[in-house]
């Protein structure tokens, strides 16, 4: 979303790995009010907090510290010490784990 007007799709991240791995920047500008409003209706949604995790170091035993993934649905946090994703998502993450170097990670 640009200026409530205009959207830009495409599907690269800002990060090394993107940017290595995924060359294609932008696929489509579409200059419609009513379509770059509803991507950003969308955009609002992925965020609220229900649809997201915020992923930070917690202490353990005052020595050590490890990710936790923490969660907030109907305003309570749970906290996960490990992804909380589905078997499919774990099983796709495992597979381009074989084929990316870690550095890209």
């Amino acid at each position: 979303m640009f200026d409530g007007d205009k959207a830009f799709v495409g599907s690269m991240n800002l990060d090394p790995r993107s940017q290595r791995w995924k060359p294609e920047v932008g696929v489509l500008l579409v200059e419609s009010r009513e379509i770059a409003q509803q991507i950003l209706a969308l955009a609002r949604l992925a965020m609220q907090p229900e649809n997201r995790y915020r992923v930070v170091f917690e202490p353990q035993d005052g020595k050590t510290a490890r990710l936790n993934w923490i969660a907030e649905k109907n305003g309570r946090q749970t906290h996960h010490a490990s992804e909380p994703a589905g078997s499919g998502r774990r099983f796709e993450a495992a597979i381009i784990d074989w084929f990316l170097p870690e550095e890209l990670l």
